[in-house]
């Protein structure tokens, strides 16, 4: 995709970590990218409505109000996203940046944390690929992704596109290991730790994680 003016210019403050507020285009809808500090983020609890998290850390990164999904940028080129049940903040998609004083065991039945964590995963990834599809790099690694499914135990199954398995290892992980941090944020809302990973691509078992590791994986075609 050809950048325009606007987005070549949004980036390079980024890159330059100024600070201040950055509108650009990607394809026909207007993004903004609001530098946050580390700080603001902090001050971020699970639980608060969509006007305390803007009043907190001002507009996200994008102009749609009613969406159940914002970013913000973070360090490195990195996102800090948020996903909303309606108006409340459910989940996030690094628990480590926000604040540790929240409600965070949240109660529920079994059924009702497996719909709730499988809804934020398929929200997530949703916008992603229409983050990814507008032009938006960080994202782009979600276009592998089809489908990720928690089991409500102590499984998470990710469904991938077709040539998956075919990317190179370093590829491979580095998309695990999103999927890895993304998965401890969202069970954590309920206080859940232990997990494991396996990746599928057309219902074949392609890989998963290694010795309960969320950072070591191994592949069928680890090329």
């Amino acid at each position: 995709m050809k950048l325009n003016h606007g987005l070549m210019l949004g980036l390079a403050c980024l890159s330059l970590g100024l600070a201040g507020t950055v509108t650009y285009q990607a394809t026909t809808d207007t993004i903004q990218a609001n530098t946050v500090s580390t700080k603001n983020f902090k001050q971020v609890k699970l639980g608060m409505n969509k006007r305390q998290v803007i009043d907190t850390l001002g507009k996200p990164a994008h102009d749609k109000y009613e969406a159940n999904v914002w970013t913000y940028p973070v360090k490195d080129k990195q996102v800090l996203t948020l996903i909303f049940k309606k108006d409340t903040l459910e989940n996030v998609s690094d628990h480590t940046l926000i604040s540790s004083k929240n409600s965070v065991a949240k109660k529920a039945s079994a059924k009702t944390k497996r719909q709730n964590i499988n809804t934020a995963f398929s929200d997530y990834f949703k916008q992603a690929h229409e983050y990814a599809k507008a032009g938006q790099t960080e994202f782009s690694w979600s276009t592998m992704i089809q489908k990720v499914i928690f089991d409500g135990d102590d499984e998470i199954k990710v469904s991938t596109v077709d040539g998956f398995n075919d990317t190179p290892a370093t590829e491979k992980n580095m998309i695990a290991k999103k999927i890895a941090e993304l998965s401890k944020s969202f069970l954590h809302r309920y206080n859940k730790k232990d997990f494991d990973l396996e990746f599928y691509e057309n219902k074949h078992e392609v890989g998963s994680n290694k010795n309960d590791s969320l950072t070591k994986f191994e592949w069928k075609n680890n090329n």
